[in-house]
């Protein structure tokens, strides 16, 4: 790109506008322009939604929690560390013209959708809508070793709970409403033992990923490295 911008390299990924031997290279810059910017958002209104997900789809998870915790300006965090709960219209609502800030504005807020689903790991599966398939994909950081949330989707409550010791261990309490089914994806650990409620669970390895697949009801997953 001639001119390197975080929203111009992830409108480009997001709306497929290149060659597919360009994706990773553009992927790999998006996050080398995060890391020039003293990872900040340097995104506004367009490419805020686009920039989280587009860098971990990309293999940058890393940066993307990275951007989100960040405490100082520009970031989520920031304004989190200013005592802020809800979301600012501007980066620096804290600072900036009174006159020209809404203190509950969406446009930035757009960057939740991200935590519901990479962080807390519930989104609907693009052969499934309105949540009839589910799919289950938390993104654990070592950063925040917790997480927890759910939706009231049409068909019900989804609800994910989730604690991750990296290299270690990872569990996942999970609730699917009746009439739906889920795609769970769990980390994979090294030289580690499934289970689902104490059981042995067999699960299909996808992209770094364990993939199980689940009906309704309350699930308690657990990748543990096996005792030698």
């Amino acid at each position: 790109l001639a001119y390197p911008a975080q929203t111009a390299y992830a409108l480009a990924l997001e709306c497929d506008l290149l060659l597919p031997e360009q994706r990773q290279h553009a992927g790999r810059l998006l996050a080398e322009q995060v890391a020039n910017d003293g990872w900040h958002i340097g995104t506004g209104f367009l490419g805020t939604p686009l920039l989280l997900a587009t860098l971990a789809d990309h293999g940058r998870a890393d940066v993307a929690y990275r951007l989100l915790l960040n405490e100082t300006y520009p970031s989520w965090g920031y304004m989190l560390a200013r005592g802020a709960t809800t979301w600012w219209e501007r980066w620096n609502g804290d600072s900036g013209d009174p006159s020209m800030n809404s203190y509950n504005h969406y446009a930035f807020g757009s960057g939740v959708a991200w935590v519901y689903r990479y962080v807390v790991g519930i989104d609907a599966a693009s052969d499934g809508p309105g949540f009839q398939h589910i799919i289950i994909h938390p993104r654990p950081d070592s950063r925040m070793p917790h997480a927890s949330g759910e939706y009231d989707s049409v068909y019900g409550r989804i609800t994910t709970d989730w604690t991750s010791n990296p290299g270690a261990s990872f569990s996942l309490k999970v609730s699917i409403p009746a009439n739906t089914s889920a795609t769970v994806y769990l980390p994979v650990i090294s030289d580690a033992r499934i289970t689902e409620s104490g059981n042995p669970v067999e699960a299909k390895q996808k992209n770094g990923s364990y993939v199980v697949q689940i009906g309704s009801g309350s699930y308690d997953f657990e990748v543990k490295v096996k005792r030698k």
